[in-house]
């Protein structure tokens, strides 16, 4: 029996985390945020999408063991930024997700600001060749049962995408 138990709870972790950065995969955060939403209803929310630019250049030039330690570190820089106020999760390649129940008016640049300091903290000590930025995609609005969530992600995802447009091309310092 106690095999089973232990199977059960691996296969439950698998279905709910994402095994490199041990962050809540996409169905865990969905599951979350929805419930959070309608917890919270009347709240001021703020969804926040985080994507590694050229992610796949640095894949490409030095192997997928390198991007894997790139996430993993990236995200560790990520979950202490969040620390327990920010809910976080990894939905998908070098995309991450995070969301907080926040009245600020000033959260999309404060947010910016403090993860432009984290991954300029990370450039400094990383010791690579090549620089890791992000683009930051920030939605804001109310809880309440009528919210759809994939609507207000699919708003962080376009502002996510003008905001990558900005930036340089290379990844080489």
């Amino acid at each position: 029996m106690v095999f089973i138990k232990e199977k059960d709870e691996k296969l439950s972790y698998l279905a709910y985390y994402d095994i490199l950065t041990k962050l809540p995969n996409r169905h865990m955060f969905i599951e979350k945020i929805n419930e959070t939403i309608l917890n919270a209803s009347n709240s001021p929310f703020t969804v926040l999408l985080v994507d590694i630019d050229n992610f796949k250049q640095i894949n490409d030039a030095y192997g997928n063991q390198s991007g894997d330690v790139m996430l993993v570190t990236y995200a560790e820089k990520l979950k202490l930024f969040c620390q327990d106020s920010i809910f976080l999760g990894r939905i998908g390649g070098d995309e991450f997700c995070a969301y907080a129940i926040t009245d600020m008016e000033n959260a999309e640049q404060l947010l910016r600001d403090r993860l432009k300091e984290l991954t300029e903290e990370l450039n400094r000590h990383s010791g690579k060749p090549y620089y890791i930025s992000m683009s930051l995609g920030v939605k804001q609005f109310e809880c309440s049962s009528l919210v759809d969530i994939s609507h207000e992600l699919e708003q962080a995802d376009e502002r996510l995408y003008v905001d990558k447009q900005k930036k340089r091309g290379s990844i080489y310092k």
